[in-house]
């Protein structure tokens, strides 16, 4: 019997070696949805999510039966110097209908968030909010 209740949503900071989760959200099912960032490849999917150069920003959902990854996806960013830092997750919240919102930052190098066409930044940080469907990651 839990005696506390559990937050939906909650801020953290793990850092494992090359992959970095910043948020978890929990779904009314109990499912996790987690996003962060991470370097050469991160193994929620298969196959494993790779990054396209540079750091790699994530969203995934994991299953609260067994953790398995329902979906996971990661956005292609194009970062033109190391120095402007990685692009991030570091915000997620679930809506009403159990789609999650995404916030973050990105280099001005582009962006491309699933539609193919990616989203130029205006400096060398801009701040991002997307939307995925919850049930699939769409």
């Amino acid at each position: 019997m839990r005696t506390k209740p559990i937050p939906e949503t909650a801020a953290f900071g793990i850092d494992i070696g090359k992959k970095v989760f910043h948020v978890i959200a929990l779904n009314a099912a109990g499912d996790v949805f987690v996003t962060g960032y991470f370097r050469e490849s991160l193994d929620i999917t298969s196959p494993a999510l790779t990054e396209p150069g540079g750091h790699a920003l994530f969203v995934a959902r994991l299953a609260a039966s067994n953790g398995a990854t329902l979906w996971g996806k990661r956005w292609g960013c194009t970062n033109p110097s190391p120095s402007y830092g990685p692009d991030r997750g570091v915000a997620l919240v679930l809506d009403a209908n159990g789609d999650v919102l995404v916030g973050g930052a990105a280099i001005t190098g582009g962006c491309d968030f699933g539609d193919g066409t990616p989203v130029l930044g205006a400096g060398q940080s801009d701040a991002f909010v997307a939307k995925y469907k919850g049930s699939d990651g769409s």
